[in-house]
């Protein structure tokens, strides 16, 4: 055996790349490759789809809860100012452990208020719970005529069907001169 015999194979090689079984088998390899490229772009796109679809679906299936009004009444007969304040679950599912907590300043001062209901509540989809306060006397007086600044504010905590926790909180002062609670500042999460 020489080394310095040169080979033929080299000859064959170049024939052996223009065989229909090698070329074929070379295009199925690039096809493959193709392939699971494309495969790995998809299944990225549909992890993607499937938590936007994910969110919405957790979106639409929650409680919702919040005012939907704050109702206040002028009694000059009886010279009182009852306020009614309705809490409503405006969600598609039952609000569980509902807990509120109002407060109701008068010129910056905390006035009393009841906590009802004192312990948390199961709110239905489209229910609603009140929450009451009535102001008398000079507190009345001074009210009804604008001499006082009447605020209220509300948190309310609850979770879902998955228990997940939701906060929903408000802060609204009372116009005198159109009888109404204006809204201030809220936050929902």
């Amino acid at each position: 055996m020489s080394l310095n015999k040169p080979s033929t194979r080299t000859k064959d090689s170049k024939l052996e790349l223009k065989s229909p079984i090698v070329l074929s088998t070379v295009v199925i390899a690039i096809a493959t490759v193709a392939n699971v490229v494309v495969s790995i772009l998809m299944w990225s796109v549909t992890r993607d789809y499937t938590e936007v679809t994910r969110n919405i679906f957790k979106a639409a299936n929650r409680p919702y809860v919040g005012t939907s009004g704050i109702i206040p009444i002028k009694d000059e007969a009886n010279k009182t100012f009852p306020i009614n304040l309705e809490i409503k679950n405006f969600g598609s599912v039952p609000a569980k452990n509902v807990e509120t907590a109002w407060n109701l300043s008068l010129n910056g001062v905390p006035m009393p208020v009841s906590k009802v209901p004192d312990k948390p509540l199961v709110l239905f989809p489209q229910t609603s719970n009140f929450l009451a306060a009535t102001f008398s006397g000079d507190k009345y007086s001074s009210i009804v005529n604008g001499d006082s600044i009447l605020e209220i504010t509300l948190e309310i905590r609850y979770k879902g069907a998955y228990q997940e926790q939701y906060y929903y909180s408000e802060k609204s002062r009372y116009a005198h001169n159109m009888n109404r609670f204006i809204g201030l500042s809220g936050e929902s999460e």
